[in-house]
């Protein structure tokens, strides 16, 4: 249950890949199961003529004419190796398939990075830009002009561009497009897999950092302030924590208008394969699991299913801990959720999350005590302690409203209405269901609340202090696992 795809309470308030609320939509809860990637927007309101510095503080201008907010994120695979963040946005900028769109007639806002986009291109930024573990290296951009071929694409699409790797201010002076490889680009906003965001040289890397998103929500956006537009993960995990390679990781679970019969079993299984899949990697690090809402859940069965397998149970091993938010153990609220489904092949994923009576739900808690019995994995879990707004059909809009960037579920009915988070405050996830994954006698170091809501319990705006707690529980969990890993303790009892 996170919040950024669509599909769920917890996506509700945190639709897509966005960085903030945006100014001129209303604001409603999120609980963490969004589903687009709509970044969230500055926490005021600029005047068109008004300078932001994005490199600074990420602050983006907001204009009440654009359809689609220009602090969307998007993910850029396929990146070369000898390309840097500079020649990558200026590529992007210039590619003539990624122009503004014709009748984007705005004038020219301040700059982007540090430089002024002239009013013409698009304004490309890249936010992240890191190693990835499959081949190549993996980016997250933002424009200030989404293009045309981007505004209109679905949020399971991507789209593919042809580039020459030359772009790049360290390249020899020399070298020129005749001599420069051909390379595809791969564009997207679902971030489905791992995304890395931050990678150490890889003589201080010693520990991997990944999160998983709630039910519904965005791999990205499910951990952006919708004030300010810090993402944590990216923004203050590699000062914290500088020897670590921080990803995040996605999957499909949006509730309204899906056609999938997965079932918890079947996305902890695909979570699994990529966990598996990095741990085999060829690098022996060890690895540090965050999770908020249903995103924990995937973990506990993911974790389980390896240490079943006589083929994983060496990776357990390097599994060191887990960070868990909101996680419903005993299972959540899901009232408001049961008209978004109604009779879809999603309502079994659904129901199993059900507080009343999940024997999918008990089943998993006893084999992961079992797991938690057998080996040496560190938790801590963080509950909320402040009500959560609730999915409502609200009727009269004749048109999607893509400016509601914590639209959880981005369901939308033409002509009659949508939901939105205005329903009926609640308890999503208690501190009992949040808290029962701990074996019984764990002492009350091992978890404690944040006064947030559901969604909100993994958004930290800078200098949040809440975000000090959390940082403070992983350094020391980084502390252990790296002196572990240095004494070559292992994991298994």
């Amino acid at each position: 249950m996170s919040e950024e795809r669509t599909g769920s309470p917890e996506s509700l308030g945190d639709s897509g890949a966005g960085d903030g609320p945006h100014p001129t939509g209303p604001k409603h809860g999120s609980i963490g199961l969004p589903d687009t990637a709509m970044l969230h927007q500055t926490q005021r309101v600029r005047h068109l003529s008004d300078p932001v510095n994005i490199s600074a503080n990420h602050s983006i201008p907001v204009q009440a004419d654009r359809q689609v907010p220009s602090s969307q994120t998007w993910r850029v695979r396929g990146v070369p190796t000898n390309m840097d963040k500079e020649g990558l946005a200026t590529l992007l900028q210039r590619h003539l398939d990624l122009q503004r769109p014709s009748n984007d007639t705005s004038d020219n806002i301040g700059d982007i990075g540090g430089r002024s986009d002239g009013g013409n291109d698009n304004g490309a930024w890249v936010h992240t830009m890191a190693p990835d573990p499959r081949r190549d290296q993996v980016a997250t951009v933002r424009f200030r002009h989404v293009p045309t071929r981007l505004r209109t694409l679905e949020r399971s699409d991507q789209i593919t561009i042809n580039v020459t790797s030359f772009v790049n201010k360290h390249a020899s002076s020399n070298q020129g497009p005749s001599s420069a490889p051909t390379v595809k680009l791969v564009i997207d906003r679902h971030f489905n897999g791992i995304t890395v965001l931050f990678s150490p040289p890889s003589n201080e890397h010693n520990i991997n950092v990944l999160a998983v998103p709630g039910l519904g929500g965005h791999p990205f956006g499910s951990f952006v302030h919708k004030g300010d537009g810090h993402m944590w993960l990216s923004d203050n995990l590699p000062r914290d924590m500088p020897t670590a390679r921080v990803m995040i990781y996605g999957y499909e679970s949006g509730l309204h208008n899906s056609t999938s019969f997965a079932a918890l079993d079947d996305l902890a299984g695909s979570l699994r394969l990529d966990i598996c899949r990095l741990l085999r990697s060829g690098e022996q690090k060890s690895l540090v699991l965050v999770g908020h809402s249903l995103g924990g859940l995937l973990i506990k069965v993911a974790l389980v299913q390896m240490a079943e397998s006589d083929s994983e149970l060496d990776l357990v091993c390097r599994i060191f801990g887990g960070l868990f938010f909101g996680v419903p153990n005993d299972g959540m609220d899901i009232e408001s959720l049961i008209p978004m489904v109604s009779d879809q092949p999603n309502r079994l994923l659904l129901e199993s999350l059900n507080a009343m009576n999940s024997q999918v739900l008990g089943l998993q808690r006893t084999n992961f005590a079992k797991f938690l019995g057998k080996t040496a994995f560190e938790l801590f879990c963080f509950y909320e302690t402040r009500l959560s707004p609730t999915a409502a059909w609200v009727s009269g809009r004749s048109e999607p409203d893509y400016q509601l960037v914590q639209c959880l579920i981005s369901c939308q009915n033409p002509g009659t209405g949508r939901y939105e988070m205005k329903g009926t405050p609640r308890c999503l996830v208690t501190t009992a269901s949040a808290t029962s994954c701990l074996l019984p006698g764990s002492s009350s170091d091992h978890s404690a609340e944040l006064p947030r809501t559901h969604s909100e319990l993994v958004k930290f705006a800078a200098h949040d202090s809440d975000y000090d707690k959390v940082s403070y529980v992983l350094s020391r969990m980084y502390q252990s696992c790296t002196g572990a890993s240095s004494t070559g303790q292992g994991k298994l009892r």
